[in-house]
Parts: structure tokens; sequence; C-alpha cells
């Protein structure tokens, strides 16, 4: 599984709604890594 870092700043977090909406982006792309896997196959795999 390959890493991927992201940096948000500025205008992505300047206010609660765009910080929750930036929390929700990394939420569906964890549930998209997983793909399948249980939550423990993911975190061996770490």
């Amino acid at each position: 599984m390959a890493l991927l870092v992201q940096k948000f700043g500025g205008t992505s977090v300047a206010d609660v709604e765009r910080i929750q909406a930036v929390a929700k982006y990394c939420v569906s792309l964890s549930l998209i890594a997983m793909n399948g896997d249980s939550v423990g196959d993911v975190v061996a795999k770490q």
C-alpha cells in the first residue's frame, strides 16, 4: 500500500465547515484504500 501525503491549509481549514469537509474527504480516501480489507488487515499492512 502506497503512502499518500496531502497538506491542507489556508482557506481549506479557515472555519469549522471547511475543516469538516477536509475530514470527510480524508475518511472517504481511507475507506477507498481499504478496498474490501478489514481494518485489522489494513493496519497489519502498515
